[in-house]
């Protein structure tokens, strides 16, 4: 098999935002954070077929809190969105 035929049909990226106080100061937001993952989806190949959020989780909602505490805000844990993307056909 050649190398065009072992690519997948459809991949999935998490792009999540810098948070914190970091993320404060860079102006971060998850519109930035899928904007620095596109440029590697489509030097892969693949096209942007939706982007949706990530599943909510009260677990990673607590432990993002407890995560905040202990830095003092300097580190965030954000929620993600999922990129789904397409293979473009030559």
């Amino acid at each position: 098999m050649t190398a065009s035929h072992t690519r997948e049909i459809n991949v999935q990226r998490r792009a999540q935002a810098r948070g914190g106080w970091i993320g404060i100061i860079r102006g971060e937001s998850q519109g930035a954070a899928v904007e620095r993952a596109l440029p590697d989806l489509n030097a892969d190949g693949y096209k942007v077929a939706f982007i949706i959020p990530d599943k909510f989780s009260f677990a990673k909602m607590i432990w993002a809190g407890i995560v905040a505490v202990c830095t003092l805000g300097f580190y965030w844990p954000t929620a993600s969105v999922l990129i789904i993307g397409e293979r473009v056909d030559d």
